[in-house]
């Protein structure tokens, strides 16, 4: 009887076991498993010189795949310091995000703190009233946008005109997700037309700029996030231990 397809290997193989499942499959593991593989194979065409015609599909569809999952975490980790910011600064935070997808438009941000800083969590919840979710467009000029328009609330930075055309090409090219993925077409025509030839290490060069850069945005948006976090947690603690204080106070005072 043959093995299950997806059976753990035997201890003496223990490095051939990839890990997955729970706080292994967080959105990093799919981001940064999509931007390598494209990566190695555009490496291997690069170093070999060979393959590259039958490779060029997967290399593309890494890439673009990559793309996409980053471009959406990364739309929800901006809105989340967006709301973090207006729970902080409440009267000096003037822009509004007309759409999110964390909150309802008239839902008021809450961020709730167990005792433990340890254990300190925002209770994040997605908007089920929209008809409109995130996970329903795969258009990456689309959700290029939506991010664009997140960091301008946020950061004074103004989005990389470079690396902004890069993943434009890159929607151009493959506007739904399906360019990549199939040779034919629902209408029945190829996914690409005429023969062209396709520069591997100007894409191998270019999505590289593209992930340092989009990585260097995460790590913006997660260490302002825990900042953010902390603080409110700080505040929530001292407003705490100051109506512990008046509490005391009041009933000392009726004591007499």
């Amino acid at each position: 009887m043959r093995d299950n397809l997806f059976a753990s290997a035997p201890s003496n193989k223990w490095h051939c076991n990839a890990v997955a499942g729970g706080k292994y499959s967080q959105p990093y593991a799919y981001m940064l498993g999509y931007y390598k593989a494209g990566e190695k194979l555009a490496s291997l065409v690069i170093r070999e010189g060979r393959d590259q015609d039958v490779l060029f599909f997967p290399i593309c569809f890494n890439y673009r795949h990559y793309v996409e999952l980053t471009l959406k975490n990364l739309i929800l980790n901006a809105e989340k310091y967006y709301f973090l910011l207006r729970g902080l600064e409440p009267e000096s935070f003037g822009p509004k995000l007309n759409r999110s997808f964390l909150f309802p438009k008239k839902r008021k941000f809450h961020c709730i703190f167990p005792k433990s800083m340890t254990n300190t969590r925002v209770r994040w919840k997605s908007d089920k009233t929209k008809k409109f979710r995130l996970t329903a467009t795969h258009n990456l000029k689309t959700l290029l946008q939506m991010l664009i328009d997140r960091l301008r609330l946020i950061s004074n930075e103004k989005f990389d005109n470079d690396i902004r055309n890069v993943i434009l090409d890159l929607s151009e090219m493959d506007p739904k997700g399906q360019t990549f993925r199939y040779g034919l077409l629902k209408n029945g025509v190829f996914s690409i037309d005429n023969k062209i030839n396709f520069d591997i290490i100007k894409i191998f060069k270019n999505m590289e700029e593209v992930y340092y850069y989009l990585s260097g945005i995460d790590i913006f948006l997660t260490e302002n996030i825990d900042l953010a976090m902390e603080y409110l947690y700080q505040t929530q603690e001292e407003s705490h231990s100051l109506e512990s204080e008046l509490q005391f106070d009041e009933l000392d005072y009726y004591d007499y």
